[in-house]
Order: C-alpha cells, then structure tokens, then sequence
C-alpha cells in the first residue's frame, strides 16, 4: 500500500493538531519511549567535533529542541535555529533562533552545518520532499539526521499495541495518519535522492515506528 496523504481539508491535520497541548504531550512521551531525543542527542555528539550551527525542521511542539538544549555538553557545541509554519512554540530555547515561515520559502540554507528533523517530511508529498531536498543538497549541510514514521503492517500492529496499553490516547489518531503518511523500504532516501554518491547514508531498523536515516556529506 502506497503512502496516505493527510489533505488540507480533512478534519484531522497531522501537523496542526500536533500542537495542541495534550496531543504533544502523548507524543513526545511516545519519542521519549522510543529513544528518539536520545539517539538524536548521542548522533549529534558523535559526529560534531567543532561548534557547529544546525538547522530543526518543523519541531511545533518545541521538544525536541528543548531535550537537546538541555543537554549541557552538547549545548557547548551546537546552536540551533528552528523553522516551522508555526510560531515559536512555548517550549523552545530561549538562547535558540526561531524562524516562522514556510519550509520552501526558507533561503538561508547555506549557513548551517547540519540539518535534522523528527516526523517532518512525511506530511509533504513527494514533489514536495524533492524539492526540500534540492535545497539540502545545496546547503553546506556535513549531517543529516532524519527520523520518520515508518509505513508498514508491523508498525500499524505495534501502533495498535500501544494504544491498548494506553501509551498513546487522544493522539492515535494524528500517529495513525503519521504511520499511514510514512516511508517504507528506501522511499524516503530515494524521495530525498539522497542516493548519490556524496552521501554516505546508515539507517536503522524501524522497528519502533520510526525510520533513523543519518547521512554524512563525502
């Protein structure tokens, strides 16, 4: 089954209800029980041996931005900027620069190092994502740190799982579409064309709903 795109119009819009306050509370307790700030924390340490400005893609809830300023050795060697159609959510860094625009309106990509993004790019389509990434490839990005919703069988019964043990409630129906709006097999690194031969690219086995892709510029 192919990817299942959330419409403008439909009454469920997975990036907006994101924000509201209980459903991004669910789900940054399901990132956190997944590991995902932790592995973005230890990916980020291991391959930045200099301070470094990054790039957050679509962090609307502001958590995952908080989970790594809070990180003391790694605040030493990162400042990062924020981008998202929202407004600079409460929980973001204070000492961390916000941009509210749309994602291809955004120019100034040549000034970070290195980009990352949690449950991003599966609200776009695929002309979309290519596009995104046209503007990663010409970045000056060295890292990529992506983790997306992974769309398979498995992740649809783990999902399921989860909401039986009451894990995740009043935000199982944004992470269903999330699942639904997912990637499988290489379809996102191929969507990114990240392919090439100047990336050298590690992935993960999704098997906690996400998909870790971590890419390093040859």
């Amino acid at each position: 089954m192919g990817r299942i795109l959330i419409t403008e119009n439909s009454p469920i819009q997975s990036r907006q209800l994101q924000i509201a306050s209980q459903k991004a509370n669910e789900l940054s307790r399901l990132h956190a029980s997944m590991g995902t700030y932790h592995w973005f924390a230890r990916v980020l340490k291991k391959n930045i041996h200099q301070f470094s400005s990054g790039l957050l893609l679509g962090d609307s809830d502001g958590y995952l931005g908080r989970f790594l300023y809070s990180d003391k050795s790694l605040r030493e060697k990162i400042d990062i900027t924020g981008i998202d159609s929202m407004p600079r959510p409460i929980k973001w860094p204070l000492p961390w620069k916000w941009v509210q625009t749309e994602i291809l309106e955004f120019e100034v990509w040549e000034r970070y190092s290195f980009i990352i993004a949690n449950w991003f790019f599966y609200a776009f389509d695929e002309s979309k994502i290519q596009r995104i990434g046209e503007k990663i490839q010409s970045s000056n990005a060295f890292l990529l740190v992506f983790s997306e919703p992974y769309r398979s069988y498995f992740q649809r019964f783990e999902l399921w799982v989860l909401h039986k043990i009451g894990l995740i409630r009043s935000a199982y129906p944004v992470v269903c579409r999330a699942v639904q709006a997912g990637f499988y097999d290489q379809e996102f690194i191929q969507a990114l064309h990240l392919e090439s031969s100047q990336w050298q690219i590690s992935t993960s086995s999704p098997l906690l709903l996400s998909q870790r892709v971590v890419a390093k510029r040859l």
